[in-house]
């Protein structure tokens, strides 16, 4: 028998202790194939790497409002069934720039299923580190690094631009984790 795995679970005949070795609907020969085939499905799905599952995958995310220039990218995605993983870092370079409400298209052209859960630092090198959260636009496929505003009576969030929550230069870097569903 091939296995089922992964459309549909495989149906295997069980012996009882008492049972001959050749007195069940299926030879005893064959369930061993059959066992094996499909541990061989599901160590193939689930990869051989001392039980992970999913891979981590580098990526440079579609930037807008910000350039790359010479900045150094240190992303990477990782996506089990329809949760992604997102994680890694922008150091902005002599040539690099924050415009206006920055925000980059997820990995590996997928569509956001739901809101995300995530934080970015930003890093202003000469003066410390400035906490934010990740927005998503659903449905689509844009992530949005916000700061938090501490200005009134309750923390809010808003976009960060090219001198909020502190004037961008070389050096200073974001830093990104996030998790959401994926369509």
């Amino acid at each position: 028998m091939a296995t089922s795995f992964p459309s549909s679970i495989d149906s295997f005949t069980n012996p009882s202790a008492s049972d001959a070795l050749d007195s069940v609907s299926v030879p005893h020969a064959d369930q061993h194939a059959n066992l094996n085939d499909a541990m061989v499905a599901v160590q193939t799905r689930l990869g051989a790497q001392s039980g992970v599952i999913g891979t981590w995958t580098s990526f440079t995310p579609t930037w807008t409002n910000l350039t790359i220039g010479n900045g150094i990218t240190d992303m990477f995605y990782c996506v089990m069934n329809d949760v992604m993983h997102i994680t890694g870092s922008f150091q902005l370079g002599s040539t690099s720039s924050v415009g206006s409400a920055p925000y980059f298209t997820t990995p590996g052209g997928y569509t956001l299923a739901s809101e995300s859960l995530g934080q970015s630092k930003m890093w202003d090198i000469t003066v410390g580190v400035y906490t934010g959260t990740l927005s998503t636009y659903v449905p689509g496929n844009l992530i949005q690094p916000q700061t938090i505003n501490t200005g009134g009576g309750y923390a809010t969030t808003s976009p960060f631009y090219t001198t909020a929550p502190f004037t961008w230069a070389t050096g200073d870097v974001m830093y990104f984790s996030i998790t959401l569903k994926v369509a």
